[in-house]
Parts: structure tokens; sequence; C-alpha cells
């Protein structure tokens, strides 16, 4: 069955929000799935780059229509946050028309996140339900909310973590033993509101990075160190722990995003250990077991814990810590738990594909 991919094109972005996606399209090209690119023709937000932009979103959607060959397998990721009217046509003509299986990588559940979820995307997910034949979500936690959801768990394919592609002109070391902590993500207020009440923590320094820091505040324990592309951090943190953590308290992750770690795969968690870093993570979140099992870091319940979790930890235990987080990153940055997940969802299409013959 000859394999293909739609890759949404995207602008390039210090932040990390469209590295998921490309890595995955990237290792997905790597292994097989042809890429068919929708290229937005205007990012405008006014009604005339609105138009543009359906027009080339249309156009891209025939194309693929008439490139994917029948009885093939085609890979979407969701979601798609942009409105695009020729989107569903489409899916729906090459699934029953064309026969086409669909693998559906699921990024995130905004019904679970809440922050940015609406009627759009509410209907997206029963779109994706629908249409998919294969669903690879993030992890054990997550898949046992879709078959709440009443998802037949023989559609559902764990990922484990995201992989984080690291080209090779960026050197990875071993990191050592030290107290501070690093926290890479968006730093606004209204996301990360937690960092603003580290001063709290005693005996712990912090190094901050990421996009929206609040530079009128002084944070007498923290560090802003500046906004880099994800990659490009591998040259930056050479020592210490990786924070994985949202919301506004210190206490535990409230809010949208911080309820959201219940059930999702954190990318930062990803970059982290893709750069040989040990992580510290919240003992609720569904990492937390991963964490644990492969014994790259620490948990706690608040971040109050902090100080005394740290004292805890001898050089040899970090030492130990970091080699498994290095060995681990080794294979995020060659894309092997993608690769996997994609085998698992085509053998099961395969598989069902041959007991409908």
């Amino acid at each position: 069955m000859k394999k293909y991919q739609i890759v949404v094109c995207t602008r390039e972005s210090k932040h990390a929000g469209t590295k998921a996606p490309k890595d995955v399209s990237r290792i997905a090209e790597e292994n097989g799935f042809c890429a068919i690119k929708l290229r937005a023709d205007s990012f405008s937000e006014n009604i005339f780059g609105k138009l543009l932009r359906q027009c080339g979103y249309c156009r891209d959607w025939l194309r693929a229509s008439v490139e994917i060959e029948k009885s093939s397998i085609l890979l979407l990721q969701h979601p798609f946050y942009r409105r695009d009217f020729a989107r569903n046509v489409v899916i729906k003509f090459l699934k029953y028309i064309k026969k086409v299986r669909i693998i559906a990588f699921v990024h995130d559940v905004e019904e679970l996140r809440k922050s940015l979820y609406n009627s759009n995307l509410q209907r997206e997910f029963k779109n994706m339900v629908r249409m998919s034949d294969v669903m690879i979500v993030h992890n054990e936690v997550m898949k046992a909310w879709f078959v709440h959801k009443g998802i037949p768990e023989s559609k559902l394919v764990t990922l484990g973590i995201f992989d984080y592609l690291i080209d090779s002109c960026f050197s990875i070391n071993k990191k050592t033993y030290g107290g501070v902590v690093s926290f890479a993500g968006c730093l606004d207020r209204t996301k990360s509101g937690f960092v603003y009440e580290l001063e709290s923590i005693e005996n712990v320094s912090f190094d901050l990075y990421g996009p929206d820091f609040d530079r009128n505040s002084k944070i007498r324990n923290a560090k802003f160190l500046g906004e880099f592309a994800p990659e490009a951090l591998s040259e930056k943190i050479h020592s210490g722990f990786g924070l994985v953590w949202d919301g506004p308290s210190l206490m535990e992750c409230e809010g949208n995003t911080g309820n959201y770690l219940r059930y999702n795969n954190p990318h930062k968690l990803s970059l982290y250990i893709s750069l040989g870093l040990p992580v510290i993570v919240w003992s609720k979140s569904a990492c937390a077991s991963f964490v644990a099992e492969n014994n790259i870091g620490i948990h706690v319940n608040s971040l109050l814990e902090l100080s005394d979790k740290l004292k805890l930890v001898s050089e040899a235990q970090y030492n130990l810590m970091a080699e498994r987080s290095f060995a681990l990153g080794c294979r995020l940055r060659h894309g092997e738990f993608t690769k996997a997940a994609l085998a698992r969802a085509v053998e099961k299409i395969t598989i069902g594909h041959r007991s409908d013959i």
C-alpha cells in the first residue's frame, strides 16, 4: 500500500509550537510517506488574505485528491487549527470513493486543554474520529480517555513520548551535576504565572528561556537568558534539571494548561531529554510514570518541595539519570518513537485491509 502525508507549511518561529508537526513530517517522509504540501498563499488576517489562503488550500487539496492513489494510506496531523473549506470534502472523497485508509497523528486534544476549545475545533475532533482508521495518541492515560469517549481500543496506538530532532551540527554532551533548574517555554503570566512566584522557593536557582517574559519583573533566584530556536538550546543548557510545569501556581499544576498535563506529553519534556537533561515533573502528570520507569528525573507534588527533593539527589544518582536521559535523548533525536508508532499504525491498517479482502 502506498503511503502519503499532508504537510501544512508554516512560518519559521523561535518557539516550539510548530516543531512537533515538522518533526513528524520529516520522520514520516524518511519512512516512506510521500509529502503533499499545503502552502498558505497568505498569512494575512484581512478578508483578502483569508480568501487568498482558502484558494491556495483548495487548490492543494484538489491536487491531493488526484495524486493519492486508491487503497493507499494517508497520514494527517491533528488538529487543523485554521478553517479550510475544501479539507473535509476531499478527505471524505478519499476515504469513501478512493478507499484510502487514514492515520491521525494527534498532537493536542483541545477538549482536554480547553483554552482554545471552540465549535470549530469540536467539529474538527468529531471529523477526525469519524474519518480515521487509526489514531496515534500521546500515552496510556490519553488512550484511556479516548476509550472512555467510545473509540475502540483497537483503533488506538500510543506514542510514548514525542521525538525531538536536532541537526547533527549541534553537539549534545552529558550534563553535569548542579542545582540550577532550567525552564524553557512561554513565559507569559497568563500561561506560566508560576514563574513569577519562584522567589518563594529557597536554595534553588532558575534559568528561564522563552518568549513573552515580563522584563519589568524582578525574580531574585531566576535569570532570564533569552529566546532561542529550540535546537539552539543544546548549546545553552549544560547542567542541572529541566522543569516541566504549567499554570499559575507553585502548589500544583492548575488551570487549563496545568490540568492538561494530566493527559498529554508536553513537548518541552522531549526537548530536555533530547539535550540529555534530567527532568523535574509534576507527580500527577501523565508523563510522571514515564520519567520514573526510565529513571531520568524526579517528580514533585509541589514546587515548594523542590529544595528538599534536590538535596536528596546525590552526584552519583544525578550522573545515572543524566546518562539514561542522554541515551534516551539519542533515540528521540533519531525519531524512534514516531517511527515505531507509524509502523504499528500501518500494521493495524494492513491487517484490517487483509481481513476486508
